[in-house]
């Protein structure tokens, strides 16, 4: 556990609380610090900035019991190269229902965490896999 201004960063995954928001899509990247869990920021920012939509994230404690953190990733709305990533990633998809109607294919972007993973090295990880993706036009939102 550090601080920097006062501002507690959590050291450990194991020291990240759960951020509740359900599948709150912010409309720019300074806003997902609001609703991603401090070892995925950066990562979904990085796929922000690439017009790749982050549905839904977790890197928490209770993520140490399953042994994975993930981002969960809009395929609907992905280039035709993303989507080959996707592919080469081999990342599970799947369509999921939308509440009010509709679907929507997700792919989703495990990262293994055990109990002494570190927030830093979990970022990077994540950074490298988010790495892959290509710039895209804007097509959500």
């Amino acid at each position: 556990m550090s601080t920097s201004g006062g501002t507690y960063e959590p050291e450990f995954v194991r020291e990240v609380e759960p951020i509740f928001m359900g599948c709150a899509i912010p409309g720019d990247r300074e806003s997902l610090a609001f609703v991603v869990e401090a070892p995925l920021i950066e990562p979904c920012q990085d796929l922000f900035d690439k017009n790749i939509r982050s549905v839904i994230s977790s890197a928490n404690v209770n993520d140490i019991r399953t042994g994975f953190a993930y981002i969960t990733l809009d395929c609907s709305t992905m280039s035709d190269e993303n989507l080959i990533v996707v592919d080469k990633m081999k990342l599970e998809t799947a369509p999921i229902q939308l509440p009010a109607g509709g679907e929507l294919l997700v792919g989703l972007l495990t990262l293994p965490i055990k109990y002494d993973t570190r927030v830093q090295e979990l970022s990077r990880k994540a950074l490298e896999s988010t790495g892959l993706f290509k710039l895209q036009p804007k097509l959500w939102g």
